[in-house]
């Protein structure tokens, strides 16, 4: 946990040290009191944890105070601390204007512990990845706060599984002791639930992606139609044919098609860790690709390359039969690139 001298999210955690009333005053008098604080004061208080009268009565003392002071500063946070070991979770919320916003962290103060806790250790770094990455990469605040709130329900499980552990050893053993089989159950359950955790926050980016691509195209798409427009124009006043400029606008529509078809279908791959002005800058561009393809399949079907593509004479089927070709071109990349190659090879043929 940022700042938290006691414990952090990585699992590693220092003593109560001689002197922690100070840092704990410390704390409140720069309002920057966080889990660890707490929880090792909660740790402190304890007669069942803390052997040293001296050491009790400042936990006594100040876990009132830093209790106060944190919810003071977070509004509406959740937390939830084991008083059978020390560790502590806590959610914190942007909608209650709390200053750390959506974030999950969480505290422990290994010198209470009685077994070694590789396999929860392991299962609570492995949660507080993902919600760092959840905090990264899901910009929609609902979909942010709904996965946090499953992985703050991870953490509580994991913190109770290891209180339960906790007593049942015997109060002299250290984290060298093995633990019971059943910790091992436990932590397979709880993973079930960080995996669907996972599962959810995969597809949450993925949908956030597809927006973001979604929002980029239909920006490249304007651009294209409105260059397609513009072309129209500057053909209507040379008195040129309008036909010469429907496969730019028709290959740029049949990419946004494309698009749109394979995102209902779910087929519509991107990578969500590529950035979002790198992923709005791929589907900018795609309506574009799709235009100069179209653009392009018309040109070959105009030098009538290929045998079987015959431009109609009539302006109004000449329309039809390039605005087809041309969506089918941006619609099917591999259409417009066979058209191509044999567009390619009938040139070569004739030399």
């Amino acid at each position: 946990m940022d700042g938290e001298p006691a414990a952090t999210p990585d699992g590693n955690a220092s003593e109560p040290a001689a002197g922690t009333d100070g840092s704990f005053q410390s704390a409140l008098d720069q309002d920057a009191v966080v889990m660890g604080d707490i929880v090792r004061a909660k740790v402190m208080a304890s007669p069942d944890l803390t052997s040293d009268a001296g050491e009790r009565a400042a936990g006594e003392r100040y876990f009132p105070l830093l209790l106060a002071s944190f919810r003071q500063k977070h509004k509406g946070v959740q937390f939830v601390i084991q008083e059978e070991v020390g560790f502590g979770v806590v959610l914190h919320s942007a909608e209650q204007h709390d200053p750390v916003g959506d974030k999950i962290d969480w505290a422990v103060v290994r010198k209470t512990l009685r077994f070694d806790w590789t396999l929860p250790r392991e299962l609570l770094v492995e949660t507080q990845e993902l919600a760092d990455e959840a905090r990264r990469w899901l910009r929609d605040p609902s979909e942010r706060r709904d996965l946090l709130g499953q992985l703050y329900n991870v953490l509580t499980q994991i913190g109770a599984t290891v209180g339960r552990e906790n007593r049942l050893c015997a109060t002299d053993h250290d984290e060298g002791k093995e633990p019971h089989e059943r910790i091992a159950r436990d932590v397979a359950i709880i993973r079930k639930q960080l995996d669907a955790a996972r599962t959810q926050f995969r597809g949450d980016i993925e949908r956030a992606a597809q927006f973001r691509y979604a929002v980029g195209m239909v920006l490249g798409a304007v651009v294209m139609l409105g260059l397609a427009g513009i072309t129209i124009g500057i053909l209507a006043i040379e008195d040129a044919k309008i036909v010469n400029a429907v496969g730019l606008a028709a290959g740029a529509v049949g990419a946004c098609v494309s698009v749109l078809e394979r995102m209902t279908r779910g087929k519509l791959e991107i990578n969500a860790q590529s950035g979002d002005k790198m992923i709005m800058a791929f589907g900018a561009l795609r309506p574009v690709v799709g235009g100069i393809f179209g653009f392009v399949v018309y040109m070959v079907i105009r030098a009538e390359l290929i045998s079987i593509f015959v431009l109609p004479k009539q302006t109004g089927a000449a329309l039809a039969y390039v605005a087809v070709f041309g969506f089918v071109a941006g619609f099917n990349e591999r259409f417009a690139q066979d058209v191509l190659a044999n567009a390619s090879n009938a040139r070569l043929a004739e030399s």
